[in-house]
């Protein structure tokens, strides 16, 4: 199990994230919150061959989580707090302002 945990993260680091999610599912399916929190990530960034989905993300993270994976944990609650718009506080204002205006922008 250590050994295709390895091969996953090497796939990773070449940037075959197909082949890495791949690795990953295999070893998650078996009940590896590791491999789920990776699996997590993958979902959430996308890569060469796997197209971002935060709902699979979600998923992993919850099931990671569910086991004690406290990163997971970390991911999920800071996917959950994203809102539709980004909040920029600026320390001058927009318009040329002090006083750290905040403006929000439409992801």
């Amino acid at each position: 199990m250590e050994n295709l945990m390895a091969e996953g993260e090497e796939a990773l680091v070449r940037g075959d994230t197909y082949i890495a999610r791949d690795i990953f599912e295999k070893l998650a399916m078996e009940g590896d919150p590791d491999a789920m929190y990776r699996l997590g990530l993958i979902y959430r960034d996308g890569g060469r061959g796997v197209i971002s989905d935060h709902q699979e993300a979600r998923r992993w993270f919850s099931r990671a989580s569910k086991l004690g994976h406290a990163k997971a944990h970390d991911a999920l609650l800071a996917m959950n707090s994203h809102s539709e718009y980004i909040t920029v506080f600026t320390e001058k204002g927009y318009g040329g302002n002090y006083g750290g205006e905040m403006s929000r922008f439409r992801r």
